[in-house]
């Protein structure tokens, strides 16, 4: 995927059961995503939870979720490839990664400059 710096930026998942592909029920499910520039950055360049609304439940029978970055918080990130991952919270015995990602970020040619 490429983030657009300075535009909207969304992506739909849908959470699947393995070869059966039955979607995963995530009714009460919390999330917690970070992007950095690198893996080793101590800061991340934004952090997306389910409680800030970065994060948004969209059906939570079927395991479909939406990450949302607005432009105003995407302006100032670093072109070139970024790195995160997702983060399933309210799982015991402590947080569980459900996966990471690799993203790109552009510069588009019509912007405010």
């Amino acid at each position: 995927m490429t983030i657009w710096r300075g535009s909207y930026y969304n992506v739909i998942f849908n959470l699947r059961q393995g070869e059966s592909d039955t979607p995963v029920d995530i009714t009460g499910w919390t999330f917690r995503s970070q992007i950095r520039d690198k893996n080793s950055d101590k800061t991340p360049m934004i952090e997306l939870t389910t409680e800030n609304g970065g994060i948004e439940i969209l059906d939570a029978s079927l395991g479909s979720f939406e990450i949302r970055i607005t432009a105003d918080q995407n302006e100032d990130f670093s072109l070139g490839n970024v790195v995160g991952d997702m983060f399933r919270m309210d799982i015991v015995p402590g947080p569980e990664r459900l996966f990471g990602f690799r993203d790109r970020v552009r510069r588009p040619v019509t912007r405010n400059e």
